[in-house]
């Protein structure tokens, strides 16, 4: 089974104004408190990690950062991720030079080759053997990453209060008020929620007793999320009948 690749680009200061001449390895990068002073850049081999780094050095931010690790990763341990993989990706850019803030999530897993109904129609096993084989995503969604994270920021935000508006329709607490594209909610019954989701194909995960997340991303359209919403509704029916 090809190994997913899970990527998290997070920068605490972004580096501007400096040349890789300027950053040298002896250079002190920490504060005594503890706090990285310009950037970080933590992979699962130090070359990957340096690569990172270089490219924070360059004046890049933590989204080219990332796509550098991850592609250096895939040569110094392809064995364990690369691009014959997939991933998500989150984006957390506190003072982006033309956007200002970002914060978004990128899914780019591998995908089947088959459509929905064909595990069930053939009986054959969607995690081992040949029909288990996916067309990976890695490089597709880094390069995605490269062009158009930040473009797609505002529909990303646009459905996230479109579903808090439904939610809330529906009867559920949402908290707080919706800033990123994440949305979480409250409903009190956790087990029955998850099983009557599940069952109408909602992955929506508990972070806790009765607390829940959901989050839209770029493969989320207007139309998925009014059909989340309608089985939503169709869940809670079920629950409370």
């Amino acid at each position: 089974m090809l190994k997913a690749l899970l990527i998290t680009a997070l920068l605490i200061t972004p580096i501007t104004g400096c040349v890789p001449s300027q950053i040298r390895e002896s250079d002190p990068v920490v504060h005594e408190n503890g706090v990285y002073a310009r950037g970080v850049v933590a992979a699962d081999h130090a070359i990957a990690s340096k690569a990172g780094a270089q490219m924070l050095a360059m004046g890049g931010n933590a989204v080219d950062a990332a796509v550098a690790a991850s592609f250096t990763l895939s040569v110094v341990r392809p064995y364990s991720c690369g691009i014959g993989g997939g991933g998500f990706m989150l984006v957390h850019l506190p003072d982006d030079p033309t956007h200002g803030r970002v914060h978004t999530a990128i899914n780019y897993r591998e995908q089947a080759y088959v459509d929905p109904g064909y595990y069930e129609r053939t009986n054959k096993s969607s995690t081992t053997g040949g029909a288990a084989v996916a067309i990976p995503g890695t490089v597709a969604g880094l390069l995605y990453a490269l062009e158009h994270h930040v473009d797609r920021l505002a529909e990303d935000h646009a459905n996230t209060r479109r579903l808090a508006e439904g939610l809330t329709r529906l009867g559920f607490r949402v908290d707080p008020p919706p800033e990123t594209n994440m949305v979480m909610f409250d409903f009190e019954d956790t087990l029955a929620f998850v099983g009557e989701t599940r069952a109408r194909h909602l992955l929506i995960n508990p972070t806790g007793p009765g607390r829940f997340r959901a989050v839209t991303h770029l493969d989320v359209s207007t139309s998925d999320l009014e059909e989340t919403l309608e089985r939503l509704g169709e869940a809670l029916e079920e629950i409370r009948s």
